[in-house]
């Protein structure tokens, strides 16, 4: 598993329903240009409908920066995260908690949204767990 790398410049960028898995003592985002994941200065971009958990499980800040609307430190509850199987079980905070986009399908080519919102994540809960 790789870490993410942002390569675009910092302003004018909007960031949402994603999910953001850290190594522990990590941030995501950083105001002070210090960000371990390439996003230095992110003080005033977009943001929102985003979970974020640390791997080690902690609540601790993997943020960096203040969390935006409808964003959570959560566990996702993944299928099995160590076999990168990032589907989605119920029971997830992801599951309706993101926000309308363009997009119409998920990385499998299901469409978006399964339920009453689009989920948080790269896969919409179709549910059953996997």
């Amino acid at each position: 598993m790789t870490d993410v790398v942002f390569t675009f410049r910092e302003n004018g960028n909007a960031i949402w329903n994603n999910i953001f898995v850290v190594s522990s003592g990590r941030k995501v985002f950083s105001d002070n240009g210090t960000s371990a994941y390439g996003m230095a200065n992110w003080a005033g971009q977009t943001h929102y409908a985003n979970i974020y958990l640390s791997v080690d499980g902690s609540q601790s800040d993997p943020v960096g920066v203040a969390l935006g609307r409808g964003e959570k430190i959560a566990d996702p509850k993944f299928v099995d995260f160590a076999e990168s199987d990032f589907h989605l079980t119920s029971g997830s905070p992801a599951v309706d908690s993101g926000e309308r986009t363009d997009f119409v399908t998920d990385f499998d080519g299901n469409p978006v949204p399964a339920g009453k919102a689009p989920d948080i994540g790269a896969y919409e809960f179709r549910g059953r767990n996997w």
